[in-house]
């Protein structure tokens, strides 16, 4: 437990990140590290591709020692907006550059999360539909 909203808020995010993940059928692996690099290992229960996240409630950034990775372990930002919805930051603006995400689109939060895990071959295998 802890007095620092801050870090309330964080672990909120995280444990809010994995209930939807295992709702869309990713398998979703947690770092038992308080303060490690990874916060979840996510995997593809179609492919079995994975990839590493830092959940962020805020605009946060990853910090210098996640971003030197080699690309097949790369730590992406996955980011919760305050309307709970899921995306990652990296990949939606590489998508919008490289023009798969257009205009009014790039906006459109519904399904953007979806968006981006198809992007990174990470298709999902969803177990709950509500």
């Amino acid at each position: 437990m802890s007095d620092n909203k801050k870090l309330t808020k964080g672990s909120v995010g995280e444990y809010h990140a994995m209930y939807q993940l295992l709702k869309l059928g990713y398998n979703v692996y947690e770092n038992c590290e308080a303060n490690g690099q990874v916060d979840i290992k996510i995997e593809s229960r179609v492919n079995r591709n994975t990839i590493n996240v830092d959940v962020k409630t805020a605009k946060g950034k990853l910090r210098p020692n996640q971003k030197d990775y080699p690309n097949e372990h790369k730590i992406y930002q996955l980011r919760i907006d305050d309307d709970g919805q899921m995306w990652l930051p990296c990949v939606w603006g590489e998508m919008f550059r490289k023009k798969i995400v257009v205009g009014a689109d790039y906006y459109e939060k519904k399904g953007r999360f979806q968006l981006c895990m198809n992007y990174l071959n990470m298709p999902s295998d969803e177990v709950i539909n509500e």
